[in-house]
């Protein structure tokens, strides 16, 4: 039944209207029974009074954003991640293409350079070959082998062996080579041979000759062990120019 009036008068409504009946059946009970307030009201009329709950109603505006916080410290390194897999191998690569030999000479004036060492046994011969990495065209004209003085020089001809001439001075020496076995040089048309370290008895085997199967590719220094004791033993460097 109070559900019908709630319905209809909504919750004020309703206590206008109990109010308006006790007011019609007689002053006396209404001035003591005069309804002001829900609290006069039993609870459970209360509730079955009160209407359901409405809607929620839109949301409001979004506040302002807060002011940013203070940095948190920095966290405790993580442990290392285990290793992963070995990848798959990749393809071949495709052939590269067949390189080609320069054939062409040492350019006139140019110049190359190299080292050589050898032992040589007690109280006999040695023949040491040099090579040029670049063929000289026409081959040099002499080849001189210096001794570890610096003052005394022999030179032959390094394409028939003929013997050319013997330098007593460094000064004569320089004429073919200006260098040293430190920073050997040699003028155009020439191989010179320098002597660094020699033993006792070792040195350049005056019987022999720089001929070599193609003087054009390289020469070989002839060198002797005159002591009948103990090996011997040789090194030096050489430098060749084209003309």
């Amino acid at each position: 039944m109070l559900s019908i009036f709630k319905n209809r008068f909504g919750f004020p409504g309703v206590i206008s209207v109990i109010a308006l009946v006790f007011a019609m059946t007689g002053g006396a009970f209404a001035a003591k029974y005069v309804i002001t307030s829900t609290k006069q009201l039993k609870p459970s009329v209360v509730r079955a009074l009160k209407g359901e709950r409405g809607p929620v109603g839109p949301a409001g505006p979004v506040g302002p954003t807060g002011p940013q916080g203070a940095k948190g410290e920095t966290g405790a390194q993580g442990a290392p991640g285990a290793d992963g897999a070995d990848g798959a191998d990749g393809a071949d690569g495709a052939d590269g293409e067949d390189g080609t030999f320069d054939t062409k000479p040492l350019p006139p004036e140019e110049s190359l350079t190299g080292v050589w060492s050898a032992v040589i046994e007690e109280s006999k011969t040695a023949s040491v070959p040099i090579s040029y990495p670049i063929q000289l065209q026409p081959a040099p004209g002499a080849a001189v082998y210096i001794a570890a003085s610096g003052t005394e020089g022999f030179a032959f001809d390094p394409t028939s062996g003929a013997f050319i001439a013997v330098y007593p001075s460094a000064a004569a020496i320089e004429v073919r080579c200006p260098g040293d076995a430190t920073e050997p040089e040699a003028k155009p048309g020439n191989l010179c041979v320098y002597t660094k370290t020699a033993s006792a008895g070792a040195g350049f085997n005056n019987l022999g000759t720089f001929v070599s199967p193609d003087s054009s590719s390289g020469a070989v220094i002839p060198l002797r062990d005159t002591t009948a004791s103990d090996d011997g033993y040789a090194d030096g460097s050489w430098a060749v120019t084209a003309e």
